[in-house]
């Protein structure tokens, strides 16, 4: 099960990570076991918890991923497979947040804005490039958002124009 938090931070389990094959290094002096995981697929077990988990990601500096559960190993042997079966593992490591990708500022690099049908909006169309600082990595696709700019709406009030 993978879950994460913020530093010091309780997470809830999100996904569960279903791999078939692995690339195992054992250090038989240590008896620990380096487990290499890349590009797996993950089941989403909590939409809801993944989605808080996004948002401490995109919010803090730092984050703890966890990962926990049971294996199951079976390993190619001379003589035979090798099957030893729910083998309790647990991780974390931290990796960088995005940190509300306010450093550095994000830069606007076209906009465009179209006639308006009423007298509340004006709709535009921007370009943007973001930093990301964070070790994980998201894709936004379009994105949504209202802008409120406060100067001008009271500037409007004052001079009677409404809001």
């Amino acid at each position: 099960y993978i879950s994460g938090s913020s530093v010091g931070g309780v997470g809830v389990a999100f996904a569960i990570v279903d791999v078939k094959r692995a690339a195992i290094e054992l250090d038989c002096n240590s008896g620990w076991a380096n487990i290499s995981l890349s590009d797996v697929p993950l089941e989403i077990l909590d939409e809801m918890a993944l989605g808080e988990f996004v948002g401490v990601v995109f919010r803090e500096h730092a984050v703890e991923l966890k990962m926990a559960g049971n294996v199951s190993v079976t390993a190619d042997m001379l003589f035979g497979d090798l099957v030893v079966p729910q083998i309790p593992v647990s991780s974390s490591v931290m990796v960088k947040g995005m940190g509300g990708l306010n450093s550095p500022p994000i830069k606007v690099s076209e906009i465009q804005v179209f006639d308006a049908t009423s007298a509340h909006e004006l709709p535009v169309s921007m370009s943007v490039a973001i930093y990301n600082p964070s070790d994980l990595e998201i894709t936004l696709g379009d994105v949504s958002f209202s802008l409120l700019l406060s100067q001008c709406l009271d500037a409007l009030q004052r001079a009677g124009g409404g809001g």
